[in-house]
């Protein structure tokens, strides 16, 4: 029994002991596979491709090693940097070549483009000549203005109400703002209801209906920012009483009557472009010629920016010198912004135009609300503290 038990046991160990080394014996290869596997590797395309793996491996694990190890590793990374300063400076100077190579390229095609432009134009008209285009806008305008006239009329109580409030407390100078504000408001809706309002009311063909209706709109905006700047300065030929203390800004009567003249003009020059831009594209002129469209309503907004600049009125806070200083840097940021508009740098132009505008027009708030929350009636001008009685 005992010998039974016992050869089990050793039969067992044998087993045990001879187990793994029969697992790790590797398996016979048919000599014709190895034969395939040599070939495969003497491939120089797989030699190639061995060799490209090889060389991903030990990117990752070399690149940190060098960078941490040696300084001349920081010192080409400083030499890269400016390389690539290099680059971008070389591919923005690049851009803006292409882009005035391309304003240049396109003059000499421009003609032509309105000349196709024209003879399509004539022919969707039925013939008609753009100075019946220009009466039919005209007329419109005028209904608008009509309506307008009698709104006026209709709305003499509102007007005395706007008058009759007190101009020596910030709630009554708010009340006179708020008011004319409205009122400002009523005249616009009349003559956009007379104008556009009133053209919409016919059948008319629709590229007629496009050009009249686009730029009876640009008249609409036009006429709001006149009204609108009217309400705000107060300008003398509006022949208020005291208009120097109900003015919504502290400034004199000759600088309101300047921006109050300068200002809409501006403005409605701008409007004519926008609006002839939004029908030019449909009407045949492409994009190039868009862009040489724009540089030339570019320039002639420069030069009205200057004219309006350069023939201010001088402050009274103000001595010549600060005035001469104004006037050339306001040149300058003008000139700046046209010449970023004609190399074709959006991004910066916008940024050039926020970084001026959005501080001014944040100091000319809070200048505006000083002015009209003083505590009492003072001269205009004069640095207040608000408050409200």
């Amino acid at each position: 029994m005992f010998f039974l038990i016992a050869r089990s046991l050793v039969f067992g160990i044998a087993l045990l002991l001879t187990g793994p080394s029969q697992a790790q014996a590797p398996a016979t290869v048919p000599p014709e596979k190895v034969k395939q596997l040599f070939d495969l590797l003497d491939d120089p395309s797989v030699k190639a491709w061995v060799a490209e793996q090889r060389k991903q491996d030990a990117g990752p694990t070399g690149t940190p090693a060098a960078a941490g190890a040696s300084p001349s590793g920081a010192s080409s990374d400083a030499v890269a940097a400016p390389g690539r300063m290099n680059t971008m400076a070389s591919s923005t100077l690049d851009r803006i070549k292409h882009h005035i190579e391309r304003i240049v390229g396109t003059l000499p095609s421009l003609p032509g483009q309105f000349a196709r432009v024209r003879a399509e134009t004539m022919e969707d008209m039925s013939g008609k000549r753009p100075a019946s285009m220009l009466l039919l806008i005209a007329i419109f305008i005028a209904a608008g203005l009509a309506l307008t006239w009698a709104t006026y009329k209709l709305s003499r109580p509102f007007r005395l109400w706007i008058i009759a409030q007190s101009k020596d407390t910030p709630i009554g100078r708010a009340k006179k703002i708020g008011g004319r504000t409205l009122y400002s408001s009523l005249l616009i809706l009349s003559f956009a209801l007379g104008s556009a309002g009133a053209f919409m009311l016919f059948d008319w063909p629709m590229l007629i209906r496009e050009i009249v209706l686009t730029f009876l709109m640009a008249a609409v905006a036009t006429a709001a920012v006149r009204m609108y700047l009217a309400a705000l300065l107060v300008p003398s030929f509006m022949q208020v009483e005291n208009a120097v203390e109900v003015r919504a800004l502290p400034v004199t009567n000759e600088t309101a009557d300047h921006w109050f003249y300068w200002v809409p003009r501006i403005f409605g020059i701008f409007a004519f472009f926008a609006a002839a831009f939004i029908l030019l594209p449909g009407l045949g002129i492409d994009q190039d010629g868009m862009l040489v469209l724009s540089v030339g309503a570019d320039f002639v907004l420069l030069l009205l920016f200057l004219i309006a600049v350069w023939r201010r009125p001088r402050t009274q806070r103000n001595d010549g010198h600060g005035h001469t200083a104004a006037t050339w840097f306001l040149t300058a940021y003008f000139v700046v912004l046209f010449l970023l508009r004609i190399a074709g740098l959006p991004i910066l132009f916008w940024f050039t135009f926020a970084a001026f505008f959005l501080p001014f027009a944040i100091v000319l708030t809070q200048r505006g609300v000083n002015f009209v929350l003083r505590p009492g009636s003072e001269d205009a001008g004069r640095p207040t503290i608000p408050a409200v009685t």
